[in-house]
């Protein structure tokens, strides 16, 4: 449209030009008639004149009309073409400016649609990349999910099961992590988001685990070591007791100061168990002490790997 608006200015600009010689010509081709006729009188006797006078009038004045309205006419003409070329002008101008809101158009939508492009790209390189993980973590056979018999004879087992889980948990959340961030996929954050939640829930729940089995590991030795202690003291009442009885029976009887040495012999080996005994319940309490230390600090791992 633009180059049909051009090529019509163009048309009227070399019409415009041949008017404008048109009319030129013309006007010289008059006052060169005006000049002729003007001669002719002068050289014209004067009797002749004055008799001709009204033949001549009219001769004269009949090509002067046309003279006259041919530069009007062309005027008229000249004035519609430059009101035709004022409005062609004006039509130029909007056409331009359109033309130029078109051409902005155009290119917001070219880049528009170079960027959806781009992102569609990367959302199919995202879910191809992700349909190779499913079916290569589909071809490995499941792994079996180890159940640990929790044997809670010693507290130091439990807190090492405590820190062997939370090692694993922190090296599967590692791997894991490192795998997002090569994928870099934004479908791909969601899911591991779900499993992130998912280990982390089941990780809480082993560490709940082993923190009451060790509470109850360790409630259950405080019991046993206040049984023993209690029997210690109620052996050592009842050893008392028949120390003193048999003293009183020695006393009255002394055939049984024989016997007495063996019953003496029996009673300080029952004593040096005792004793042993009660070095054990020292030992039992600081092994309790660092079971209690070790479950806090798997504790400690815990929230801040869940945070």
């Amino acid at each position: 449209e633009t180059l049909d608006v051009l090529e019509e200015l163009g048309s009227a600009k070399t019409i415009l030009e041949k008017l404008k010689q048109q009319l030129q010509s013309e006007a010289l081709k008059c006052s060169a008639t005006q000049d002729v006729n003007s001669c002719e009188k002068i050289k014209a006797p004067v009797e002749n004149y004055k008799n001709n006078v009204n033949h001549r009038e009219p001769i004269l004045q009949s090509p002067i009309p046309c003279a006259t309205s041919s530069p009007d006419m062309f005027l008229t003409e000249l004035k519609e073409a430059k009101r035709n070329l004022g409005k062609t002008i004006t039509d130029l101008g909007t056409i331009q400016s359109s033309v130029e809101t078109l051409n902005k158009k155009m290119k917001k939508e070219r880049l528009f649609l170079e960027r959806t492009r781009e992102n569609l790209q990367s959302k199919f390189a995202a879910i191809s990349a992700q349909n190779v993980a499913k079916n290569e973590t589909r071809s490995k056979p499941p792994e079996a999910p180890v159940e640990k018999d929790f044997t809670f004879d010693i507290p130091q087992n439990v807190a090492r099961d405590s820190k062997l889980d939370v090692e694993q948990y922190n090296g599967m959340v590692e791997s894991r992590s490192a795998e997002v961030s090569k994928q870099g996929i934004e479908y791909g954050e969601n899911e591991f988001s779900i499993k992130n939640a998912e280990m982390r829930w089941f990780a809480a729940k082993k560490m709940e685990e082993a923190a009451m089995a060790a509470e109850a590991v360790a409630l259950a030795e405080i019991k046993a070591l206040s049984s023993v202690d209690i029997s210690s003291r109620f052996s050592t009442r009842e050893h008392q007791k028949v120390t003193s009885a048999l003293e009183v029976y020695s006393k009255l009887n002394p055939e049984f100061q024989m016997h007495e040495e063996s019953i003496l012999k029996k009673i300080i080996h029952a004593n040096f168990k005792i004793n042993e005994a009660s070095a054990s319940k020292l030992t039992i309490l600081k092994k309790l002490e660092e079971a209690t230390d070790e479950v806090q600090r798997s504790k400690q791992i815990l929230t801040e790997a869940l945070n």
